[in-house]
């Protein structure tokens, strides 16, 4: 049994969200952990993120924040998104991040299995890719985890992918 549950967010939600004054907790009945959302996260949510999901509701969970919610403890430990529906090759790529204080506990690598597992249920993807520097080992580390495979390593970036065919 998994210690995590998935919340896709509704645009008013991440606005709640990204103020990190309690009001998403209070609204989400969570307990009040204080947390921190960086000024480009937060950024991206409302400048980015939200008018994407008014403009293309039919592909609303692939715009949104999902956040991940430890129900042992009842708070959020992490994010995590989809940038956008696929391309044309059936590929939609990941973007993560764990919560200060949450960290080294193996929230992410159960984050990334739930969302990959949801989207092979339910999601018309073929592939899911994700990138990250070679100096983020924490990143790698959780990607292998989950089963990525490294496609493609730069000086500045490694690709990383996996495959739904794989456990089909």
């Amino acid at each position: 049994m998994t210690r995590i549950r998935l919340q896709p967010l509704t645009a008013q939600e991440i606005l709640l969200y990204v103020k990190t004054d309690f009001s998403f907790e209070d609204a989400m009945k969570l307990e009040r952990v204080p947390r921190f959302v960086d000024e480009n996260v937060q950024k991206k949510l409302t400048d980015i993120i939200i008018p994407k999901m008014q403009s293309d509701p039919e592909n609303i969970l692939f715009y949104t924040l999902w956040v991940a919610i430890d129900t042992t403890i009842n708070t959020v430990v992490a994010g995590i998104v989809f940038k956008g529906p696929p391309n044309e090759n059936g590929e939609v790529e990941l973007g993560a991040g764990t919560l200060d204080g949450f960290m080294n506990r193996g929230y992410m690598t159960e984050t990334t299995k739930l969302l990959c597992d949801y989207a092979l249920k339910n999601m018309p993807v073929k592939n899911i890719i994700a990138n990250c520097s070679p100096e983020n080992v924490a990143s790698q580390r959780t990607l292998e985890k989950c089963g990525f495979e490294i496609v493609k390593k730069e000086a500045t970036n490694w690709n990383w992918c996996w495959s739904l065919q794989q456990i089909g």
